[in-house]
């Protein structure tokens, strides 16, 4: 499906932007 895979994509976005959020 269409939204599993944006649903996954946005959820990698999600875990960068935490991960570097964690680094600052």
């Amino acid at each position: 499906m269409i939204y599993d895979a944006l649903n996954a994509r946005i959820l990698k976005m999600k875990r960068l932007l935490f991960g570097i959020f964690i680094m600052l």
